[in-house]
């Protein structure tokens, strides 16, 4: 039996981190039954997901047979679209546009703007090339024989737009370097003072897309400077071409350094006061949980795939209002020290939740099980 984990087509954005993550495990099931159910594997990453991997070369060393995006097998891959020549195929995250490699597939469901799309703060020729994409992208969902996602209420959502198939829930996790510290031994961020003002400084790792909503950051920091006498400064990984298509180009507040690697970005982490999350539309993003993880402050859009990923510990407020984002960093940072106490709580919530070999495990199980094996994924999964 032939078996493929799918990452090739992850170049950009946080899914980097993720897929690197999981196919950092799998050295360690290759020997016991979730694995070796199929006599060869094969693993496709792309050469952004090979540069943060630590164990690559283990999997070689295994059998597993490694084809990174600049191979030449993986471009013979595509040229031969459609060819079914393996058993089943998990596609870490799409849907892909290979097209069907394997008798029975199972896509890792990433993207929740096909299913929601959020448009905000995109001119219309863009709002209409990205409809014209997310079509196509619910076109390709009904290809797939199976669903992996983060959340009860995607599950809920892609079982009412593609009916009958089967769908697990594996909540994210963050890496390893994110759990490997305890958070009390942080000490608190007290703000610089930088022209009479507090200077805070929050982070924010994201691409430039509109739905991750970086345009209010500016107006945040305005309202803060003018009401509260508070300088902001967020941190973002923008790249200079995303500045310009967002109209950010020397806004008020931004600190945009470029893309970064996971430890990278776990120290610019540890070098902020806290995390600035005013994402609009997200399947699942880890970006809450690392900043709990570390014993950060979280403030975050108040929207319900937010709030159905991270728990009570953040300060919510609506990604939609400057003001009601401003008044609660002010009044956060105007009340030394921390609320260690809440702060505590998010990182247990954190470390409460399935590790990330829970969710490689489950992984492995939805393939093996949708092979025709008996056994269902344990409870790091549900099914809806």
């Amino acid at each position: 039996m032939r078996a493929i984990v799918y990452a090739s087509n992850i170049r950009t954005g946080g899914a980097i981190g993720g897929a690197a993550n999981l196919l950092d495990t799998l050295p360690d099931f290759y020997d016991t039954h979730h694995m070796n159910w199929a006599r060869n594997w094969f693993v496709y990453v792309s050469d952004e997901i090979a540069s943060e991997m630590s164990r690559l070369d283990e999997l070689r060393g295994l059998g597993v047979t490694v084809v990174q995006r600049t191979d030449p097998a993986n471009l013979q891959t595509l040229r031969r679209r459609s060819k079914v020549w393996a058993d089943v195929r998990l596609v870490l995250r799409g849907p892909d546009y290979v097209g069907r490699m394997a008798s029975q597939e199972i896509l890792g469901f990433a993207d929740r703007s096909i299913l929601t799309p959020a448009v905000q703060h995109q001119p219309i020729l863009d709002r209409s090339k990205a409809a014209g994409r997310n079509a196509i992208k619910r076109l390709l969902l009904s290809r797939y024989d199976a669903f992996l996602t983060q959340t009860d209420s995607m599950a809920k959502e892609l079982s009412a737009r593609v009916p009958g198939r089967r769908v697990w829930v594996f909540p994210n996790a963050p890496a390893d370097i994110f759990l490997g510290q305890d958070p009390r031994a942080r000490p608190q961020r007290i703000p610089q003072v930088v022209n009479d003002r507090a200077l805070v400084r929050l982070f924010y790792p994201a691409r430039g897309y509109p739905h991750k909503n970086h345009q209010i950051i500016p107006k945040t920091a305005e309202i803060l400077r003018a009401k509260y006498g508070v300088e902001l400064q967020v941190v973002c990984t923008l790249r200079p071409d995303e500045l310009k298509s967002l109209g950010l180009e020397n806004a008020l507040g931004i600190a945009a350094v470029g893309t970064l690697s996971r430890a990278e970005c776990y120290d610019q982490y540890r070098l902020s006061d806290g995390v600035f999350f005013p994402s609009l539309n997200e399947t699942s993003s880890v970006t809450p949980l690392e900043g709990m993880a570390l014993g950060l402050p979280v403030f975050s859009s108040n929207l319900e795939f937010i709030t159905d990923i991270s728990g009570s510990a953040p300060y919510y407020f609506n990604p939609t209002d400057p003001a009601e984002a401003a008044a609660l960093i002010a009044g956060y940072y105007a009340n030394a020290p921390a609320d260690s106490g809440r702060l505590s709580a998010g990182a247990a919530f954190v470390r409460a939740l399935p590790t990330r070999l829970d969710t490689t495990r489950g992984h492995l199980d939805a393939m093996r099980y949708i092979s025709g094996f008996s056994g269902a994924p344990d409870n790091s999964a549900s099914s809806a």
